[in-house]
């Protein structure tokens, strides 16, 4: 894998694994998966996400979102598992929700779990 390319972030009690590409993003308390890619101005908070298998440009058609998380998005206590497309100008976080199963999304003990290959249009609040 090629190593992590990182700019202008900030990083407080993180970690971030190889072939991750993010620049002008905040991570605080969090694990950023292989081949990550997180678009400028986006938070992520305690939250683990588990990469993806492929970079974006492999698998693109034109038509979805390449996996990643877009720009401008806020995540909080989330779980998002492999090959997730956020689009961009999302907030993820299971803040005023209770518990249970939802159509792009599930929630337990707090934390909002995004399930592997979920695609999350641009403008989307969870």
């Amino acid at each position: 894998m090629p190593p992590s390319r990182m700019h202008k972030c900030s990083v407080g009690r993180g970690l971030i694994v190889e072939g991750t590409v993010m620049a002008d993003v905040e991570v605080r308390g969090a694990v950023i998966g292989l081949r990550s890619v997180i678009g400028a101005g986006t938070t992520i908070n305690d939250s683990v996400l588990m990469g993806n298998d492929y970079y974006g440009t492999e698998n693109n058609d034109g038509k979805r979102i390449p996996p990643g998380i877009g720009r401008n998005c806020h995540i909080e206590k989330a779980i998002i598992d492999k090959n997730v497309s956020i689009g961009d100008n999302c907030y993820v976080s299971p803040e005023g929700k209770t518990d249970g199963d939802f159509s792009l999304f599930c929630i337990r003990d707090g934390v909002i779990v995004i399930p592997k290959g979920t695609i999350i249009a641009a403008g989307t609040t969870l």
